[in-house]
């Protein structure tokens, strides 16, 4: 009895499961079915959305591109007209300087202070070698060797210190509201006769001494060079000339501007300034935080100034060297971080010096990277 009635028991828990199973595997290929339906339409529906945000971000994207390399060309533009304006500056102030009182008094071949210094010994060799033991280096006025008054050179001697007293201080007024820091007389014949900072170049002979072969020495031999080309036919307004940057004794990259000092015609001596290059790096500098560098190059590769870092500039290469063959432009190229940048890069021929200008910035995409 027990073992029947466990037996209907088991028949009966079958029959349940069986059913259970049939109607699940009625209902459930419909439940598919529908989840199915529902999951292709929710994905027809987004197709659409999907298309126009692409379409708006690539747009988005594109637009801000143009918008960077608009930016980009303007900077580059912007430094370029500044770098022009302020080379232009410095030979007004030079052309303004050779032209003035002070120039011709103080530079006047038969008198002052050129007149001055080939008096001071015997012969010009002894002027010059007693010229560079008279003053401290770079004191600019401080005597190291006065003279006796029995001395027989007292009086040529005394005639120098009080012309030199007499000129030197509008000289220094001439460099503090200047961007030079020194002012050279030079006689004809290439004798440093006045200097406002007494360096090493002072009392020496810029055609046959110690900076024959410098920076100084050939500004003022293409100085001569020139007076000699227009020899008989000097014009109102003198030439100027003007060298490149040049790292100096001390370190600092410097530029001489040279131009005769011309009265009624006659050449009476020459004027050598001395510009240090912070000027024009501040310029370069950038003026906001829109992460675009620039970098100025002169021909021989050399950077003349620059808002980027060593790095940056080895890496812009290839740009520079674009700039420097006379082409204007912009191009993409990878650091060596892989990221893209742009570069927008020109020449710049002015007073007879070829620099190459490049500004370079991220690609927006690439914004938040290092520009390295």
């Amino acid at each position: 009895m027990q073992r029947e009635r466990t037996h209907h028991l088991y028949k009966s828990a079958v029959g349940k499961t069986l059913f259970i199973m049939k109607k699940f595997l009625a209902v459930y290929p419909f439940k598919r079915l529908h989840h199915t339906l529902m999951l292709a339409f929710l994905l027809l529906s987004l197709l659409p959305l999907t298309l126009v945000a692409l379409f708006f971000l690539n747009s988005y994207s594109h637009d801000l591109q143009k918008q960077s390399t608009a930016h980009l060309l303007s900077v580059r533009d912007s430094k370029q007209q500044q770098i022009n304006d302020y080379l232009d500056a410095q030979e007004a102030e030079v052309l303004g300087f050779v032209a003035s009182e002070l120039a011709y008094a103080s530079g006047g071949h038969f008198y002052g202070l050129i007149d001055a210094f080939r008096r001071l010994r015997p012969d010009i060799e002894q002027a010059r070698q007693y010229a560079q033991r008279r003053y401290l280096p770079e004191s600019g006025n401080k005597m190291k060797t006065p003279v006796d008054k029995y001395d027989p050179n007292y009086s040529a001697t005394e005639r120098y210190r009080l012309l030199h007293q007499r000129y030197h201080r509008a000289y220094q007024a001439l460099l503090a509201r200047a961007d030079f820091d020194d002012v050279l007389l030079v006689d004809k014949q290439g004798n440093v006769t006045y200097s406002v900072k007494k360096q090493s170049n002072y009392g020496t002979n810029l055609l046959t001494g110690p900076f024959r072969e410098t920076i100084l020495g050939h500004t003022f031999s293409a100085l001569i060079q020139h007076n000699q080309k227009i020899q008989g036919k000097l014009g109102p307004i003198p030439h100027v000339i003007m060298s490149d940057f040049s790292p100096a004794q001390d370190g600092i990259p410097v530029a001489w501007l040279g131009a005769p000092i011309i009265q009624q015609g006659y050449l009476h001596s020459y004027a050598l300034f001395r510009l240090p290059n912070q000027a024009l790096a501040a310029l370069m500098a950038p003026r906001e935080s829109n992460g675009i560098q620039t970098v100025l190059v002169g021909e021989d590769g050399q950077v003349r100034a620059q808002s980027a870092t060593s790095t940056a500039i080895t890496n812009s290469t290839p740009v520079m060297d674009k700039a420097l063959a006379g082409n204007t432009g912009v191009t993409r190229y990878q650091n060596p971080s892989g990221n893209t940048l742009l570069a927008a890069y020109t020449p710049i021929d002015t007073h007879g010096l070829r620099w190459g200008l490049v500004a370079r910035c991220l690609r927006p995409s690439h914004s938040h990277e290092s520009t390295s």
